[in-house]
Protein backbone atom coordinates (compact mmCIF):
# COMPACT_ATOMS: atom_id res chain seq x y z
CA UNK A 1 0.00 0.00 0.00
CA UNK A 2 1.46 3.31 -0.98
CA UNK A 3 0.99 6.65 0.78
CA UNK A 4 -1.70 7.86 -1.60
CA UNK A 5 -3.98 4.87 -0.95
CA UNK A 6 -3.38 5.12 2.80
CA UNK A 7 -4.28 8.80 2.69
CA UNK A 8 -7.55 7.99 0.91
CA UNK A 9 -8.45 5.32 3.46
CA UNK A 10 -7.65 7.68 6.33
CA UNK A 11 -10.40 10.08 5.36
CA UNK A 12 -12.90 7.92 3.48
CA UNK A 13 -13.43 5.12 6.01
CA UNK A 14 -14.05 7.32 9.09
CA UNK A 15 -16.43 9.55 7.15
CA UNK A 16 -18.29 6.51 5.89
CA UNK A 17 -18.54 5.19 9.47
CA UNK A 18 -19.74 8.60 10.66
CA UNK A 19 -22.38 8.70 7.94
CA UNK A 20 -23.56 5.18 8.74
CA UNK A 21 -23.66 5.77 12.50
CA UNK A 22 -25.44 9.09 12.13
CA UNK A 23 -28.30 7.32 10.36
CA UNK A 24 -29.06 5.22 13.46
CA UNK A 25 -31.93 7.04 15.20
CA UNK A 26 -31.41 5.72 18.77
CA UNK A 27 -27.64 6.22 18.94
CA UNK A 28 -26.72 9.15 21.19
CA UNK A 29 -23.95 11.47 20.04
CA UNK A 30 -22.52 11.67 23.57
CA UNK A 31 -20.88 8.60 25.13
CA UNK A 32 -20.08 8.59 28.86
CA UNK A 33 -16.58 7.12 28.39
CA UNK A 34 -15.24 8.70 25.18
CA UNK A 35 -17.40 11.82 25.11
CA UNK A 36 -18.57 13.30 21.85
CA UNK A 37 -17.68 10.38 19.55
CA UNK A 38 -18.15 12.14 16.15
CA UNK A 39 -15.10 14.25 17.02
CA UNK A 40 -13.04 11.07 17.31
CA UNK A 41 -14.21 9.95 13.88
CA UNK A 42 -13.50 13.36 12.36
CA UNK A 43 -9.99 13.50 13.79
CA UNK A 44 -8.63 11.05 11.21
CA UNK A 45 -9.98 12.87 8.11
CA UNK A 46 -8.71 16.21 9.42
CA UNK A 47 -5.28 14.67 10.00
CA UNK A 48 -5.31 13.16 6.50
CA UNK A 49 -6.30 16.51 5.01
CA UNK A 50 -3.49 18.29 6.85
CA UNK A 51 -1.03 15.62 5.77
CA UNK A 52 -2.08 15.84 2.13
CA UNK A 53 -1.69 19.62 2.18
CA UNK A 54 1.78 19.35 3.70
CA UNK A 55 3.01 16.69 1.31
CA UNK A 56 5.19 18.11 -1.41
CA UNK A 57 4.08 17.08 -4.85
CA UNK A 58 7.24 16.12 -6.64
CA UNK A 59 7.19 15.61 -10.36
CA UNK A 60 8.91 12.43 -11.34
CA UNK A 61 11.03 12.81 -14.45
CA UNK A 62 10.03 10.56 -17.29
CA UNK A 63 12.29 7.66 -18.13
CA UNK A 64 14.50 8.38 -21.13
CA UNK A 65 13.41 6.71 -24.31
CA UNK A 66 15.89 4.10 -25.42
CA UNK A 67 16.04 2.33 -28.70
CA UNK A 68 17.20 -1.22 -29.03
CA UNK A 69 18.28 -2.59 -32.37
CA UNK A 70 17.75 -6.30 -32.83
CA UNK A 71 19.48 -8.05 -35.68
CA UNK A 72 18.31 -11.48 -36.73
CA UNK A 73 20.87 -14.24 -36.39
CA UNK A 74 20.93 -17.79 -37.62
CA UNK A 75 19.74 -20.08 -34.89
CA UNK A 76 21.63 -23.23 -34.05
CA UNK A 77 19.64 -25.95 -32.43
CA UNK A 78 21.28 -28.22 -29.91
CA UNK A 79 19.82 -31.24 -31.67
CA UNK A 80 21.64 -30.49 -34.95
CA UNK A 81 25.10 -31.14 -33.50
CA UNK A 82 24.11 -34.48 -32.04
CA UNK A 83 22.70 -35.63 -35.40
CA UNK A 84 25.92 -34.72 -37.19
CA UNK A 85 28.02 -36.61 -34.67
CA UNK A 86 25.93 -39.75 -35.05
Amino acid sequence: MNAQILNRYCWQLPLLALLGLSLLPDLPWWHPVIGYWPLWLLAMPVTALARSLMMVRRTVPAAPVSQVLVFPTARKHAGDESRKAA
